[in-house]
């Protein structure tokens, strides 16, 4: 799946202790706009983020990982970020922004005795 919308960042996420940004709300808003018709998935998962950004030296590729996991879930796209059992991200600088995403399913999780 590819998303044509420029990553968003972690550190602009809040606006005081628990209230979304303008901006992030907007960012989601465009995020589920542009998913529209995405595969559903459900149980574990493994999810690979590749983040094309043009700030790409001032960037931190783990800042870019929440948002997106969050807005993959609210526009039901995976069913919770909890089943998400792996995650792998990189950056690459680019002119044009975009996040490829790439959802597998992961083997159901052992549990000890």
């Amino acid at each position: 799946m590819r998303i044509d919308i420029k990553p968003f960042s972690a550190n602009r996420l809040w606006k005081g202790r628990r209230y979304k940004t303008k901006e992030y709300q907007a960012w989601r808003d465009e995020f589920g706009w542009l998913s529209k018709g995405s595969t559903k998935h459900t149980g574990y998962l493994e999810i690979n983020l590749k983040f094309y950004i043009k700030s790409f030296k001032v960037s931190d590729v783990d800042n870019l990982i929440k948002p997106t996991l969050d807005a993959l879930q609210e526009n039901r796209i995976i069913e919770n970020d909890k089943y998400v059992l792996k995650v792998s991200a990189e950056k690459f600088h680019s002119k044009d922004e975009r996040i490829e995403i790439n959802i597998t399913p992961y083997e159901e999780p052992q549990t000890m005795a």
